[in-house]
């Protein structure tokens, strides 16, 4: 009995934060050998490692690229360069709407279980338009965890932009909606290789004190808004518009760890 007594006098000592560790850590491999790490603690506080000196964070409300290197960090602010971007490409091709993406799962009766936790595979059909465009199996779980951590992923390209990689994250909105769970495995691409659950100081998702802002270059806009190109220019832009878009998606999938392609 006193052993008990003493037992529970030690545990009510403890830190509340010590109780009940908040924080996720997932490590998800990539086909050609990356690894990504993954921290969250909840949608507003979500940090990607990708090297040791280099990773993205989600701070209030924006997405940043940190670069370390011999104790001097740069920081970018993706979601101003992904802007200018946009930008660049509204003036030079003229407006656009951005595709309708449905998706849709198909049961396959089988499970699959990775990096300790048990789940259930799908095959995710993504139209575009009305058409279908890219067909994957997808390995989710309705594990708390996962589920924690995929919302991580959900938060962070939500934030960076609304429209790349906008088939995948739409695939995890609907698998959120039917109660399908989180991500184990998409296709042969992304695989989670571990998790465990931590305490993460406050400053692991804080910009670094050192940090020195970077600016992003914008493409140049003129006043009638063409770039100077006119008429001519426009037209080879309709033609170009979608490969350049791809392009600049690829860039910026890159930036967060090659995810959406």
């Amino acid at each position: 009995m006193r052993k008990i007594v003493l037992l529970l006098c030690l545990v009510l000592a403890m830190p509340t934060a010590a109780l009940a560790a908040s924080d996720i850590v997932a490590t998800y491999k990539y086909t050609d050998g990356t690894m990504v790490t993954l921290c969250t603690r909840d949608a507003q506080h979500v940090r990607m490692d990708t090297s040791p000196t280099a990773y993205t964070l989600l701070s209030n409300g924006k997405v940043y690229s940190v670069n370390c290197d011999s104790g001097q960090c740069q920081v970018y602010d993706l979601g101003a360069m992904t802007s200018g971007m946009a930008g660049g490409l509204t003036s030079m091709f003229g407006g656009g709407s951005e595709p309708d993406y449905e998706v849709r799962y198909e049961k396959t009766g089988k499970t699959e279980s990775i990096a300790g936790y048990k789940g259930t595979v799908y095959n995710t059909v993504v139209f575009e338009d009305g058409k279908v465009v890219r067909r994957d199996e997808m390995v989710l779980s309705t594990h708390s965890n996962i589920k924690k951590i995929t919302d991580a992923w959900m938060a962070m390209a939500d934030a960076l932009t609304q429209s790349m990689g906008q088939s995948f994250q739409d695939s995890l909105n609907e698998a959120k909606k039917m109660g399908y769970g989180g991500i184990l495995r998409y296709g042969n691409e992304m695989r989670l290789a571990k998790l465990s659950v931590r305490n993460l100081d406050d400053a692991y998702y804080k910009l670094p004190a050192n940090a020195q802002q970077a600016r992003m270059q914008q493409p140049a806009q003129q006043e009638d808004n063409d770039m100077g190109l006119g008429d001519d220019a426009k037209e080879i832009g309709a033609d170009a518009k979608e490969t350049t878009k791809d392009e600049i998606k690829g860039s910026i999938r890159n930036a967060i760890g090659d995810l959406f392609n």
